[in-house]
């Protein structure tokens, strides 16, 4: 299927691609069981408060990803890796429970307004999640290949969503659960943060370690 995808794409339009097709096509996820994980792969939105995630866990995912979002991409810097820290798992003292996950580390992004649970999503249970991934489009990297926005914008989409995918994978092989969805509000973001205003959410996987608590 992805193959068969990747060929239409290279072979049908003629323009600058945001993603390497042929490193997509030659993608090994092997060590996810991604074909046994994928058949036993579950929605599941029913978060509960007291339930946490190991910080070290939460690391190793997302350098997974990043390390597969630095291999697809032709310009790997052009999307970042965001997460939100619900349980404050990385930080009990900082205001901000928003990351993004640069070179192995966690960058806190200080906030322009008072968070609460009604911000940013238009499912408040996903504040109830131990974290959730979400993708930030940088489009100051786009001013070489914006002579046709509506194809970059249909490849951020696509991109997103599978980078999505791949977060509901290697977060089942580390034994969590969870659910993908649209992500964050642009006009939430933009009047949540003091920086990276000129970065466009797009789609999130929430998670959460199991099914138990209240």
């Amino acid at each position: 299927m992805i193959q068969e995808i990747c060929n239409f794409t290279k072979n049908n339009i003629n323009s600058s691609h945001l993603i390497k097709y042929n490193e997509l096509i030659n993608l090994d996820l092997s060590n996810y069981l991604y074909n046994e994980e994928i058949q036993t792969r579950t929605s599941f939105r029913n978060f509960k408060k007291n339930t946490r995630t190991d910080k070290t866990k939460i690391k190793n995912i997302l350098s997974d990803l990043n390390n597969i979002k630095n291999k697809i991409l032709n310009i790997s810097n052009c999307v970042d890796i965001g997460f939100l820290d619900n349980k404050k798992t990385l930080s009990e003292t900082n205001e901000s429970p928003i990351y993004i996950f640069i070179d192995g580390e966690f960058e806190n992004i200080p906030l322009a307004s008072k968070f609460s649970r009604e911000n940013l999503f238009i499912q408040s249970e996903m504040h109830d999640a131990d974290g959730v991934v979400f993708f930030l489009w940088n489009l100051d990297k786009f001013n070489n290949i914006l002579s046709k926005p509506n194809f970059i914008y249909r490849e951020m989409i696509m991109i997103s969503a599978l980078l999505g995918q791949l977060t509901s994978i290697i977060a089942i092989h580390n034994e969590l659960i969870g659910t993908p969805f649209a992500g964050i509000i642009q006009s939430e973001w933009e009047s949540l943060i003091s920086s990276h205003k000129n970065k466009r959410p797009l789609f999130a996987y929430a998670f959460t370690s199991n099914k138990g608590g209240d």
